[in-house]
């Protein structure tokens, strides 16, 4: 059902027979195309630029934390069941005031990675034991809804975003009052616009303000949280097992990302695996995602700020870099934690 909600959403957006010219509002095009000549219910499509990267925006589209920024139609929205790292259910609701009751939908949503970098986000009604109908809201369907991102070729870091929405509200709300509203939803493209522009990265001096005096509790709380992680016998679930190395994943309190650990038997004296996994200079020979490592500042001979670049990954198209303390420590039991 994912994959087809997908495969549809993708459809109609590329599609160009029907469609009709409705307005352009903030250089967004809104196009309408009637997909039940019966009901007179329109399916919307929007389309903009963005001056962002593709990992700017679905930073923002796809974290349920996030939609209250660019969303101003959805009053809530609240994860059901996380099905694995790219699927999830959420329960969705719209709050239309005193006048027509609030709908409410239970959504199987899908960020999906085409071969041509373009990056979907969809979602489709279903139903779920954990999104019960509630008294007093009407139940809608979503049939097709979600955004197309993808990378420009006209203009330097920014993409080309389409909007689909394709719904039936329910109730008795006319056709006209129900395609008014949605032509109102592609309205968002723009708001992604300002809150990408209004984020625009601080000098690295403004980033971080560790300092000699808080480095150290810093690295202790690391410490402490990686050897608990590591030595949690409940709450992570099994993911596959490659090259000998079990791989499994658990949700962390209330974030939305999930921590996911490896564990293997390796067979080494443990301090030639510290010889290798400490000094800076070696981390690309076993960390093959790694593009540069370098230390930033040393605070100590167990602790460094350093700096890592990364290759694109499998659902981003730009690299990423991150500048962390670094820090080991040797345990009661000689168990060393880097």
């Amino acid at each position: 059902a994912a994959e087809k909600a997908v495969a549809d959403l993708l459809q109609i957006a590329k599609s160009t027979d029907g469609w009709e010219f409705a307005t352009d509002q903030k250089e967004i095009t809104i196009t309408t195309k009637v997909m039940d000549a019966g009901s007179g219910k329109m399916v919307i499509r929007g389309q903009g630029n963005v001056p962002g990267t593709v990992t700017q925006i679905c930073d923002l589209l796809w974290p349920l934390e996030n939609r209250a920024q660019w969303d101003t139609l959805f009053s809530s929205k609240y994860s059901v069941q996380q099905v694995d790292l790219k699927t999830r259910i959420v329960h969705a609701f719209l709050d239309f005031g005193a006048v027509v009751s609030d709908r409410d939908f239970c959504l199987l949503e899908r960020f999906d990675k085409q071969k041509d970098h373009t990056f979907i986000i969809s979602s489709v009604s279903i139903d779920h034991v954990n999104a019960p109908h509630k008294a007093g809201v009407v139940r809608a369907v979503m049939k097709t809804y979600g955004f197309v991102i993808e990378p420009s070729s006209d203009y330097d870091n920014t993409c080309d975003v389409t909007y689909i929405a394709d719904m039936d509200l329910g109730g008795s709300i006319p056709a006209m009052a129900v395609n008014a509203f949605l032509q109102q939803m592609p309205l968002s493209i723009d708001n992604l616009r300002t809150i990408i522009s209004s984020k625009a990265r601080p000098a690295f001096s403004e980033v971080w303000s560790v300092t000699e005096d808080s480095v150290d509790g810093i690295a202790e709380t690391m410490i402490q949280d990686v050897t608990m992680l590591a030595n949690e016998i409940t709450g992570w679930d099994h993911v596959k097992e490659d090259n000998g190395v079990k791989i499994s994943q658990r949700q962390i309190d209330d974030c939305p990302m999930l921590a996911v650990r490896g564990t293997a038997w390796v067979s080494a004296d443990p301090k030639d695996l510290f010889k290798l996994l400490w000094p800076i200079e070696h981390v690309r020979r076993w960390d093959t995602l790694c593009t540069f490592a370098d230390i930033v500042k040393v605070f100590s001979s167990k602790a460094v700020l350093a700096h890592f670049c990364y290759e694109p990954l499998e659902y981003f198209t730009d690299p990423r870099d991150f500048t962390v303390v670094r820090s080991f420590s040797i345990l009661e039991d000689k168990t060393v934690v880097v």
